[in-house]
């Protein structure tokens, strides 16, 4: 009689083909963080990388950053201006102050135009009081709980949020 508690069988170990470098993957950040490498365990800092097409410019924005493990350590994504425009990311210095690090894209009654301006303006920490304002009033007026009156103030407000993002955008002729 077999002993069916081991079966099938656990499979075998992968043999590392070169056990001198160690590579660590996604820990790109706007800290710079140590991979280590070599029995020398020298220090190897890993660029940021664009979290869409991985371009690696100077133009990179934290847009997010989630936490990892116990809480203490966050991994931040970063989006390049092209990325940013193409899927419409609020950069992490401009999301709301609810907001607990992860993604945000602008609503939709953010014309394009304005997401192009926005996302020129990089890093933009001026437009988190916006943001403050912007949200909630958009999530009010889409809301289908709250009576007309409260969702018809709500949408005057994110029109007048989005009223306040182009005056923030510098050279914008009203």
């Amino acid at each position: 009689m077999t002993d069916d508690r081991f079966w099938p069988p656990e499979p075998a170990p992968v043999r590392d083909p070169n056990p001198e470098i160690t590579v660590i993957t996604g820990l790109e950040g706007a800290l710079p963080r140590p991979a280590w490498r070599g029995q020398g365990r020298e220090i190897v800092t890993l660029p940021p990388r664009c979290m869409y097409c991985e371009a690696t410019t100077e133009d990179l924005v934290a847009v997010a950053r989630t936490p990892v493990g116990d809480g203490r350590v966050h991994w931040t994504s970063h989006a390049c201006t092209p990325c940013r425009i193409g899927a419409p990311l609020v950069p992490l210095a401009a999301h709301p102050s609810g907001s607990r690090g992860g993604l945000h894209y602008w609503p939709h009654i953010v014309p394009r135009e304005l997401v192009v301006r926005l996302a020129e303006l990089g890093d933009a920490p001026h437009l988190k009081a916006v943001s403050d304002r912007l949200f909630p009033a958009v999530a009010v007026a889409a809301s289908r709980t709250v009576d007309e009156r409260e969702r018809g103030a709500a949408a005057s407000e994110a029109e007048a949020a989005v009223a306040a993002l182009w005056a923030a955008v510098p050279d914008h002729q009203p």
